[in-house]
């Protein structure tokens, strides 16, 4: 995993650099007593493994700039995010759980990038999504929670999720815990404030453990502090402000009929 897209850049006044994570690029312009900031992204299969890390550009693309007032030195740092709402992803292909039985998952989430000021003063300025996603709701009309939806699969294993430098691996356990088969046909990943760590091949965010415990009942959710023992991933990158949930209650398993869109 090239990791020096995550290092500070320092930007003389009048310089432009360029990020570019996959689909997304970030560009920021070092101007008189302020920041300018745009992005924009490029969906094709030949920009979806790039990585550049603050490239001194000279010529400005037409794009929309927002402005921050800064007194600040001129150095950035970009940082990983989990998604700011959960995400919704369906397995390749529907599986079904017998009670007491469990699965593992592998899913590659599209990951938030935000832009901050890199002295420890400095001032957070915003975050890009990597990947544009749509929106889509999960559980009962008048009782769900307004979500992205995943453009990539949760696969069983890890060595079927293409390597995408714009991607944090969750590994997640269901488990079912009810008394009648489980048919997994979606499942919504509370994130959000979820740690990002680097790996040889991946960022990961921690691992995850879903139990089901009935239709009308919700799940419990865990997450632990750091992620599997995989791609010698330790190393913290990432991760929103605040407190992290690492034990709660929430919906996460439907089949089609449970979830509305």
């Amino acid at each position: 995993m090239n990791e020096t897209i995550w290092n500070p850049v320092r930007l003389a006044p009048g310089d432009t650099r360029s990020w570019k994570l996959g689909p997304m690029e970030i560009l920021v312009r070092r101007a008189r007593r302020e920041w300018r900031i745009g992005h924009r992204y490029e969906l094709s299969e030949s920009s979806a493994r790039r990585v550049v890390s603050g490239e001194l550009i000279e010529f400005l693309p037409e794009i929309t700039w927002a402005r921050w007032p800064t007194s600040e030195e001129g150095q950035v740092v970009l940082t990983p995010l989990m998604p700011d709402r959960p995400l919704v992803v369906r397995p390749d292909a529907p599986i079904t759980l017998s009670p007491g039985g469990s699965v593992d998952f592998f899913i590659g989430v599209p990951a938030w990038v935000s832009v901050s000021e890199a002295s420890a003063s400095g001032q957070y300025l915003v975050e890009v999504p990597s990947r544009p996603l749509s929106d889509t709701w999960f559980g009962e009309l008048d009782e769900g929670v307004l979500c992205y939806s995943s453009i990539t699969s949760a696969r069983r294993f890890l060595d079927e999720l293409d390597e995408r430098p714009n991607r944090i691996v969750c590994k997640l356990e269901v488990r079912n815990d009810n008394d009648q088969p489980l048919l997994i046909e979606r499942v919504c990943l509370h994130i959000e404030q979820l740690d990002v760590f680097i790996g040889d091949r991946f960022l990961w965010a921690p691992e995850g453990r879903i139990v089901y415990r009935g239709i009308n009942q919700a799940s419990q959710i865990i997450f632990t502090r750091t992620p599997p023992n995989l791609d010698n991933a330790g190393r913290k990158i990432g991760g929103r402000p605040g407190p992290q949930r690492r034990g709660f209650l929430a919906r996460s398993i439907a089949s089609a009929g449970e979830v509305f869109q």
